[in-house]
């Protein structure tokens, strides 16, 4: 025999929603992680590929210049996969809300989409870093919407905002200015939701 469904009142519902959402911030502190993994790994990334860029071009070794930035930003990515990967299976999962179901989809989405714009880039010969920082602001900006954390709202702004100055620059300075947007976006609102009371 089935048992029917309990209906909410609009009360209920909106209760509801606020104790999903402060759940979520609550297990979301844990995610900080991933902020300061990407982001400390990413500014370190940008800053060889950057000296890497003067280097090359002192000694007029052009022709490494591809080769190496592959191998410097594979590199870093394959490090940083493996320790999120690490990191993710060691902590014991709870079951996963709708909520964190969408934003996990929505950051998965938003990795295949700055590898579509690394791959449109290098097709259409400029630096990918102002198109990189648009698709990283938006999730950036809905999750710190979802968690009403103003800190990664203003990462996701910030992002945005470095994502129009860096397209004045169109040379190896754009590593610069990524950097510094990972350390406003990125590691900023990492350590302050960190440190975030409850």
């Amino acid at each position: 025999m089935e048992t029917p469904e309990k209906i909410l009142t609009p009360e209920e519902s909106l209760q509801l929603i606020g104790q999903t959402i402060a759940n979520y911030k609550r297990n979301y502190k844990e995610e900080s992680y991933y902020f300061l993994l990407w982001g400390w790994l990413s500014v370190v990334a940008s800053i060889s590929q950057y000296l890497i860029i003067k280097i090359l071009c002192a000694y007029q070794y052009y022709h490494w210049i591809n080769t190496l930035s592959f191998v410097n930003w594979g590199f870093f990515l394959a490090v940083a996969m493996f320790i999120q990967y690490r990191h993710h299976y060691k902590r014991v999962i709870s079951v996963a809300s709708h909520l964190s179901k969408f934003i996990k989809l929505m950051w998965q989405v938003n990795g295949m989409a700055i590898i579509i714009s690394i791959f449109l880039s290098f097709k259409f010969k400029t630096y990918p870093v102002p198109l990189i920082l648009l698709i990283v602001g938006i999730p950036t900006l809905i999750t710190g919407g979802i968690i009403k954390f103003k800190p990664l709202i203003l990462g996701g702004l910030a992002f945005f905002a470095f994502s129009i100055l860096a397209s004045f620059y169109p040379n190896e300075n754009q590593l610069l200015i990524y950097a510094v947007a990972l350390v406003l976006g990125y590691l900023v609102p990492g350590y302050l939701l960190k440190s975030a009371k409850e």
